[in-house]
């Protein structure tokens, strides 16, 4: 009982201020107001304005994400957004996060329940994962906690297969899919070296091996597909190479180099490069004390070397040598694979090799700690003595987490009024226009359907506000952004701090002498504040449709941002515009035929028609498909639940 108490009074005091009723956004993890979080209640939508920088995009590989939109929506007619993200994300995530990590360790059982508590406690309270969540990377912490979960039932089918337990494995891997690719790469490599493993100690063992990998496949993959159906069938009907849509700095050497932040020593002592200040470059030189984590996981193999431990020592080892990425010793090889090897292209950070060296000190350690306590206690001493000290070097080595440093998602925060106030101006207004945030998006800024916000580094490739000062005062600038239907130019409030910043520290006067320079932009008037908030209004911008020699007054309606109704009269042979970044499977479908996009000079879509009057719908042609995709995939989900119970009948067909 004492060990859990242990666990759960750390968990709570690092979460602290998730057990509040005040809002969290720091990193990855934006803030949603309620009016944008109610869209979330719509059906999956293949076609999502605010990608792209605000210019909308593609979006069937981020789909997994609709298994937590879909109650965020519906939740969010009754509660703020504060609650919200408890009830969606922060305590599901600590809640699975202790069930999933009980559920390997069992599973394994290489030691009492008693050490189960350490074993989630370096699961759960590792600098790595801290580190995630306080950088709002909510996806890839919840892949990371449902992966052990995964594991321990692909271990129970491997040693004994039942469809019941297959049903469960199905589940756990589509969620561990829907959440982060990624992580998904590495739990099935984990599961190809297990049955690796099984197939070369336990020879007399093979055949059913193979077998039971045999119908673990033929079992989960149809129901694997089915849960995803809903994005998958149009992305594969329509599918475009995901590597040729990343740009060079994706692909390149150099940018593996530039994100490789974690050295040998680092990686070993689970020490994650960024810790604690969580900001990308600042790394830290080594902790010694960090360094007695691996001293005591390796001292595993002194006490009855079972197969088990050495093959988790060995995945630690791996883990280890990959998370350090381009960093020496051997750091050409990690360039190689990334290069070669089929879907490493997605560790252009390598730190996600962390979880081999977290999923194996959460096994050597507590096994080297019981194996120290029962020497002892065949010596008659104190053997609860190693798990007391061990369980202090783990709190030493959060202290920051523990005495409230660590920020990000780990801190609350306030929301300024007068974004709240820019929030209410620009939801009322049912017209369309972009709003263009220079140098950058600020986390509290609002948008919608008929207002994507477009973050100026992203949209001008620079992140130096000189620069993109020097890019603003060219002609082409300016009618590029005035042909993106942008109605106002915004320098954002930082009161986080996050923008404006000189040596990783907010710098006031950075903001100051931006503005100054923007006043300058001849193009840039009727200048405001609304309590900080410093904005541009642009009279006249394009609409979403026009013409190319504005001629023409089109009526248009947004049904949703795959579907709009238009309707127009054209007096001579002309061109629509389509202000929205172009893709090749928009279409105008009107009462004169199907016109297929062209791609502009701005990379928009646009249609050449002939003179004539037309009514018509400008449609993203995947999203036909979701109807019939979202059923096989409900069905699929309704199958799986009356095949589970199925299970527990009396007569029942299947085990």
């Amino acid at each position: 009982m004492i060990p859990w108490l242990l666990l759960f009074g750390s968990i709570i005091v690092v979460f602290r201020n998730w057990f509040s009723l005040l809002p969290v956004s720091a990193g990855d993890l934006s803030f949603f107001y309620s009016e944008w979080i109610v869209n979330y209640l719509n059906p999956p939508f293949y076609w999502e304005t605010f990608r792209n920088a605000g210019l909308g995009g593609r979006s069937f590989l981020f789909q997994g994400v609709y298994f937590y939109n879909l109650p965020l929506g519906f939740l969010g007619q009754y509660f703020n957004y504060a609650l919200l993200e408890r009830i969606v994300w922060f305590f599901p995530l600590l809640l699975i996060g202790v069930i999933s990590a009980y559920a390997l360790v069992r599973e394994i059982n290489l030691f009492p329940k008693k050490y189960y508590p350490l074993s989630v406690f370096i699961f759960l309270l590792n600098t790595y994962f801290l580190m995630v969540i306080s950088g709002g990377q909510l996806t890839v912490a919840l892949a990371y906690v449902f992966v052990p979960a995964t594991l321990a039932y692909y271990l129970k089918l491997l040693k004994a297969y039942s469809f019941r337990n297959s049903l469960i494995f199905s589940i756990l891997l589509a969620l561990l899919i829907a959440w982060d690719f990624r992580l998904t790469y590495l739990a099935i490599i984990i599961m190809v070296f297990i049955s690796l493993g099984y197939f070369l100690v336990l020879p007399k063992k093979r055949v059913k091996v193979i077998l039971n990998n045999l119908k673990i496949l033929i079992s989960s993959a149809p129901f694997i597909i089915g849960i995803h159906f809903f994005w998958l069938f149009p992305y594969l009907l329509f599918y475009r190479s995901p590597v040729a849509e990343l740009t060079p700095a994706h692909q390149s050497i150099t940018g593996i180099k530039y994100f490789s932040s974690a050295d040998f020593s680092h990686a070993f002592s689970l020490l994650q490069p960024n810790w604690p200040e969580n900001l990308f470059g600042l790394t830290h030189f080594q902790e010694p004390g960090f360094l007695l984590l691996p001293l005591i996981a390796f001292s595993s193999l002194l006490f009855n070397a079972k197969k088990k431990i050495i093959f988790f020592s060995l995945l630690s080892l791996l883990g280890v040598f990959l998370a350090k990425g381009a960093n020496a010793p051997f750091g050409n090889i990690y360039l190689w694979l990334f290069a070669h090897l089929p879907g490493f292209i997605m560790f252009r950070d390598p730190t996600k090799w962390y979880l081999f060296t977290v999923l194996s000190y959460m096994v050597l350690i507590p096994y080297a700690v019981f194996q120290i306590s029962l020497f002892l206690q065949k010596r008659k001493l104190i053997s609860g003595i190693p798990y007391l000290l061990v369980y202090i070097l783990l709190i030493v080595l959060i202290f920051p987490a523990v005495t409230g440093k660590v920020g990000g998602t780990l801190k609350n925060i306030a929301i300024p009024q007068e974004y709240i106030s820019l929030k209410d101006k620009l939801a009322k207004d049912n017209n369309f226009s972009r709003t263009l945030w220079f140098p950058s998006l600020q986390r509290f800024g609002y948008y919608d359907f008929n207002h994507p916000a477009i973050a100026g580094d992203v949209l001008l490739g620079s992140t130096d506000p000189n620069k993109i000062i020097q890019i603003l005062k060219s002609k082409t600038t300016e009618n590029k952004i005035k042909a993106l239907g942008v109605k106002y130019v915004i320098i954002p409030n930082d009161s986080l701090g996050e923008i404006f910043l000189t040596e990783r520290k907010y710098d006031p006067q950075k903001r100051i002498s931006f503005e100054k320079e923007l006043d300058k932009i001849p193009w840039l008037k009727n200048k405001k504040d609304l309590g900080g908030v410093t904005f541009y209004e642009i009279p006249n911008p394009n609409p979403r449709f026009y013409d190319l020699d504005h001629q023409v007054s089109i009526k248009s309606l947004l049904v949703n941002p795959t579907k709009y109704e238009v309707s127009f009269t054209l007096e001579k042979k002309s061109t629509l515009i389509f202000a929205e970044m172009y893709d090749p499977l928009w279409e105008l479908k009107t009462n004169k035929g199907n016109f297929k996009s062209i791609k502009t000079n701005n990379s928009l879509n646009s249609f050449s028609l002939e003179k004539g009057t037309y009514q018509g719908t400008v449609e993203f042609i995947p999203q036909a498909f979701w109807l019939f995709a979202s059923v096989v995939s409900l069905l699929t989900l309704v199958m799986m639940i009356l095949l589970y119970f199925l299970t527990f009948t009396k007569y029942r067909l299947f085990k």
